[in-house]
């Protein structure tokens, strides 16, 4: 057992043409991450695939192994205030962000000092996780939209914005 998601590539030559094999922390096949791998290749080049893979595996591990996430039966594939809820814990203890919420209802994102340089990474592949995940008919909320306008109609907000010195990046989970 390896306590940490993980992953394999396969040849092109594979039967099962999966370029990618993901495994949990028990060592089992985790299906919706390699269908994933395998889906996301009509987006975008597999070394993205692979980049997204290496981002998106430790939050995985994250929803399996911290303390909190498993007391709350957190998983991957749970309505979207939970995930958004999770998503934030993560980028505040692991990935050492500061969240905070903006006045016009997204979530603000700032880089500390301790913050790695994959938050970028981290972020649209998870963004693109959970829009092939619901193509894929695996997810099955309509999208992560988390907030509603001044009008009460729903609008596309970003899961977060993140802040690095003078430039910011908005990253939305669905068009």
């Amino acid at each position: 057992m390896t306590n940490t998601y993980w992953f394999a590539s396969r040849p092109a030559s594979a039967e099962h043409h999966h370029p990618f094999l993901v495994f949990d922390c028990q060592d089992g096949l985790h299906v919706p991450l390699t269908r994933f791998g395998k889906c996301a290749l009509s987006c975008v080049a597999a070394k993205t695939v692979r980049t997204y893979l290496y981002a998106l595996l430790p939050w995985f591990t994250y929803l399996d192994t911290d303390e909190w996430q498993v007391r709350a039966c957190r998983r991957w594939d749970d309505p979207p205030q939970q995930i958004w809820q999770a998503v934030e814990d993560y980028l505040v203890q692991s990935l050492q962000c500061k969240v905070r919420q903006h006045h016009l209802g997204f979530q603000l994102v700032s880089i500390t000092a301790g913050t790695r340089s994959t938050i970028r990474v981290y972020l649209s592949g998870l963004k693109l996780f959970y829009q092939v995940m619901h193509q894929q008919g695996q997810y099955f909320f309509a999208n992560l939209k988390r907030n509603c306008s001044a009008t009460g109609q729903e609008k596309d907000p970003p899961i977060s914005r993140v802040i690095t010195k003078n430039r910011q990046l908005n990253v939305k989970i669905y068009k």
